[in-house]
């Protein structure tokens, strides 16, 4: 491939990345949402089912993040193979502040969602 088609695949990459992301971080605070205005009103399977489909769903679309971020990365060798200026130092501490915040948001909206299910119960 040639750099023009490797830069254009490069970048296409990211944007599906951002898209993921974005996507992912409105439906934690969806769920942040739900438990916060909804929460004297949520049974115990309701609990679960917003529990585990969260999950399941963050599950899901991180595999498809790491995916992208595979392609993502590889792109970027071949670039830098290439001759082309990129700081492979950069664009990984750049991805490795996107998981910080994801498994932070990921854990923190979990346990939001316990907290305001258990709180509850208890007053």
């Amino acid at each position: 491939m040639t750099a023009p088609e490797l830069y254009e695949i490069y970048y296409m990459t990211m944007g599906t990345m951002d898209r993921i992301f974005e996507f992912w971080l409105t439906a934690s605070f969806s769920v942040v949402i739900a438990a916060f205005f909804l929460g004297p009103k949520v049974n115990r399977f309701i609990f679960w089912l917003l529990f585990g489909g969260y999950s399941l769903f963050s599950i899901g679309l991180g595999v498809r993040y790491l995916i992208a971020s595979n392609t993502l990365v590889s792109m970027r060798d071949q670039l830098i193979g290439m001759g082309e200026p990129f700081s492979a130092l950069m664009s990984n501490g750049a991805g490795a502040f996107v998981a910080l915040t994801c498994l932070f948001g990921f854990f923190g909206t979990l346990g939001y969602l316990c907290y305001s299910y258990v709180s509850l119960r208890n007053t």
